[in-house]
């Protein structure tokens, strides 16, 4: 093989490698970008449920009074 033929493969092999790590790389983020969304997900019932819960204190502290 000459150097030619040589530095093709080479740079053949470091481009795979270069894809191979990109790939990973992307599957590896995925689980963050999920949790991420699931964190959005679970504060909107949260939001919610404390706008009810201090209205509903406010019912109860007016009542005491």
């Amino acid at each position: 093989m000459d150097q030619k033929q040589q530095r093709q493969v080479n740079e053949a092999g470091e481009e795979f490698a270069d894809v191979l790590k990109e790939s990973h790389q992307s599957i590896a983020d995925r689980p963050v970008s999920a949790q991420e969304s699931v964190n959005s997900y679970m504060d909107c019932p949260d939001s919610m449920f404390s706008y009810y819960r201090g209205n509903l204190d406010e019912v109860q502290r007016r009542a005491n009074q």
